[in-house]
């Protein structure tokens, strides 16, 4: 359950992020397969095509995308010391995605007022 609930924190963020799809491959080689996907590959990548997350980053969620597939549609019961690391994953996205921002926000108000 913890999986399918990360799973599902993930397309929340691509769902406030507004991306609906994204390359199915985000490799160097923009000559390769120019195909698209909804799927959450798809969205993973579509938050590295916009700049919301770097290329490593967006692997390290592809990698809590497999733990997640494997979970649910092989019934593979993760490790804990895996879900801890899945959990600590999706909290540094949404410290990247939303808090970093706001606080260089915070900063640079606070520098303008000064």
């Amino acid at each position: 359950m913890c999986t399918v609930g990360a799973r599902a924190i993930v397309e929340g963020i691509c769902t406030d992020q507004e991306i609906n799809d994204g390359p199915l491959n985000i490799d160097n080689d923009n000559s390769s397969n120019n195909s698209r996907s909804k799927n959450l590959q798809g969205k993973i990548n579509g938050l590295f095509e916009v700049n919301k997350l770097t290329n490593s980053n967006a692997e390290i969620l592809h990698e809590h995308r497999f733990l997640g597939k494997k979970a649910v549609h092989d019934l593979s019961e993760p490790t804990k010391d895996d879900l801890e690391l899945v959990i600590e994953i999706i909290e540094n996205v949404i410290g990247n995605l939303y808090e970093i921002p706001t606080k260089g926000l915070r900063l640079r108000n606070k520098r303008l007022k000064t």
